[in-house]
């Protein structure tokens, strides 16, 4: 599903099962797990827990510089004294990446994973020609559990919950601490939560079925564990940057800054902040704040446009679901473009999004009719945040 809010103007649209079986459709209540989109909440609760723990201002910028030795004392590897925690943040430890192992899908299925887990990153290396430079780690992330953990006395989770879900009105955003969706979803522990699926692009229809099996929490945990909904990563996102009500605007400025040069693709310029990607256009109303998120059964996208405050989340329990992930997202996007830019106004009420886009709409309507109509409401609502933003 995505959801687009402006600021005065709002489009949802809605499609497939929660759960496939029991012909449970999605809805706005539908909860998904966001993956990578953790690491942005992560790294804000680090901050967080850093000023509890009594760093504040020139002190932050200390704390966020030491190394993670200093809070995780047990984890007794050599890298551990090098590498600092702004390093983890910003991807550039030089850490190995600990998905891209092969072992991780036996520790998630083992009687203690956390702890099985905690032992297998000790086995990993550091590569030194990597060090200070992006290279996108798990590893680091996963490992701050152990550092708020260590600040708090609380588990992540909890912490999250009682400093940042709770006083944001967040009631349908979790962040389990055991057991996967599946176990969860039978003990009847998460209600409306989207089963996970893979789908055949190639296949008639795109021939979807349930994952075979689910990712255990202990692995991902604050890495990519949260459970979260459209509405509440709308008001997650809006408060991280622009309002400042609960996230206090100092740590938003932190997470949100362009810590390090990732990348150029087309005409944009790719930073990464805190758990945040922070991409700069030729067109400045086309910057953004964004992040993605994989793990096996669900995919999702989280945008900011500050320049048009216009918040995106796409939100999907197909994991290869390259129809809405790939396809819908490119239209999102080219439609900013065009509204971004006068030039292109003519142009966008002279033609059709099917004219626009034959194949990628082509692809749509192998599922469902109803993009095509949706996206033509959907352009008349970007149209209406673009003139209201020139006003």
């Amino acid at each position: 599903m995505i959801k687009i809010q402006g600021p005065d103007q709002e489009f949802t649209w809605i499609q497939g099962y929660a759960n496939k079986a029991a012909g449970t459709p999605v809805d706005m209540n539908t909860k998904f797990q966001v993956a990578s989109i953790t690491k942005q909440f992560t790294a804000v609760a680090l901050l967080m827990a850093l000023e509890k723990a009594g760093s504040h201002d020139d002190n932050l910028d200390a704390a966020l510089h030491t190394p993670l030795s200093h809070y995780v004392p047990d984890f007794d590897v050599e890298w551990s004294s090098k590498v600092t925690l702004h390093q983890i943040l910003t991807h550039t430890s030089g850490i190995e990446n600990y998905t891209d192992f092969d072992e991780i899908l036996s520790i998630s299925k083992e009687p203690e994973p956390r702890k099985n887990l905690f032992a297998f990153f000790k086995t990993l290396k550091q590569d030194p020609l990597k060090v200070g430079q992006f290279h996108y780690c798990n590893t680091g992330y996963a490992l701050l559990e152990y550092v708020i953990d260590n600040l708090t006395g609380m588990h992540a989770g909890d912490f999250m919950k009682q400093d940042i879900f709770s006083p944001l009105g967040m009631h349908n955003t979790s962040l389990p601490y055991t057991s996967t969706v599946e176990q969860l979803i039978e003990s009847d522990e998460l209600t409306r939560m989207a089963r996970g699926y893979t789908v055949n692009t190639l296949a008639p229809n795109f021939q979807c079925n349930e994952i075979s099996w689910y990712e255990c929490f202990e692995v991902c945990y604050v890495s990519g564990g949260i459970i979260s909904t459209v509405c509440d990563l709308i008001t997650w996102m809006r408060d991280l940057c622009k309002e400042n009500t609960v996230i206090p605007k100092h740590i938003a400025e932190r997470v949100l800054q362009k810590h390090i040069y990732h990348r150029e693709i087309d005409e944009d310029s790719w930073w990464y902040g805190y758990g945040v990607g922070v991409i700069e256009n030729t067109n400045p109303r086309l910057n953004k704040f964004w992040h993605t998120g994989l793990v096996y059964g669900y995919e999702s996208i989280l945008t900011y446009y500050p320049n048009m405050h216009i918040t995106l989340v796409n939100l999907s329990n197909c994991c290869n679901d390259f129809y809405e992930r790939s396809k819908i997202t490119r239209i999102i996007r080219k439609e900013l473009e065009h509204i971004a830019d006068e030039a292109d106004q003519d142009k966008i009420i002279e033609s059709t999004l099917d004219e626009r886009y034959p194949h990628r709409l082509a692809m749509l309507n192998r599922i469902d009719p109803r993009p095509v109509t949706h996206f033509e409401k959907f352009l008349g609502v970007l149209s209406k945040i673009s003139l209201r933003e020139k006003e």
